[in-house]
């Protein structure tokens, strides 16, 4: 999954530009694990809506714009799996063209030697 760079930005924002252990407390003022930060920053889960109201209040933004910095993740995620879904069926239909020209030179390979085997016996 995308890291969120816009929640992780909000972060050392609040944390008047300094990032290191930025996390830690920012969790602090949340009153939840540095675990639960990281999984938000990773993109693996996102804020209940408890924790959506109470980002809302720490950054003074509404609880829509707060949920949009995540769904916008989310919706960054499906657009790069959708990319790579195309990618892949891409793929498979280049091998699936090898195939069928390999499969053309083994037949004709076959029928080569047939006919050796036919007309040059010892």
């Amino acid at each position: 999954m995308p890291k969120n760079l816009v929640f992780e930005k909000m972060i050392i924002e609040f944390n008047k530009g300094f990032s290191l252990g930025s996390q830690a407390k920012f969790a602090r003022e949340m009153n939840i694990t540095p675990q639960l930060v990281n999984s938000w920053l990773k993109g693996k889960s996102v804020p209940s809506p408890a924790n959506m109201e109470k980002l809302s209040k720490i950054f003074n933004k509404s609880q829509e714009e707060i949920q949009g910095v995540f769904t916008q993740n989310l919706e960054e995620q499906y657009v790069t799996d959708d990319d790579k879904i195309l990618k892949y069926k891409e793929k498979i239909k280049l091998l699936e063209e090898k195939i069928k020209i390999l499969e053309e030179r083994n037949s004709f390979l076959e029928e080569q030697i047939k006919f050796y085997k036919e007309n040059f016996k010892r």
